[in-house]
């Protein structure tokens, strides 16, 4: 399994209301690789690509408790960035889970998550 972690300060949730700004993220890419080795390998294992899936945790915060889709459609959309000038960029919809909801300035509320993308990740 090929890995490829990346992590970064900024970016954007949608489909979650309440949330101001992302102060820290990481993300994890990995790639299955499969065997492929056949009679013809010469005694050398061989592999080819497989499933590829990312998971990933982020801070935020907002002004009020981050409110998660429900309506049948669980999903968000990420676009994830390392930093504000010429960054890298991590993006596609994903599920939210394991939430952490903290208030402990009058006005302003933090917020934690992990993910998983579902469908195709873009990172460039």
């Amino acid at each position: 399994m090929a890995n490829s972690s990346v992590s970064g300060k900024l970016g954007t949730v949608t489909g979650v209301t309440g949330v101001s700004e992302i102060t820290r993220w990481n993300a994890a890419i990995a790639s299955d690789a499969l065997d492929a080795t056949s009679i013809n390998s010469a005694g050398w294992r061989e592999f080819i690509l497989g499933l590829q899936g990312a998971t990933g945790s982020l801070s935020a915060f907002g002004n009020t408790a981050p409110t998660v889709p429900t309506d049948g459609s669980p999903t968000v959309t990420l676009s994830l960035k390392t930093d504000a000038g010429s960054s890298v960029t991590v993006a596609g919809d994903a599920i939210l889970n394991n939430i952490n909801i903290e208030s402990t300035v009058e006005g302003v509320v933090t917020f934690t998550a992990d993910y998983t993308f579902t469908g195709q990740v873009t990172a460039t």
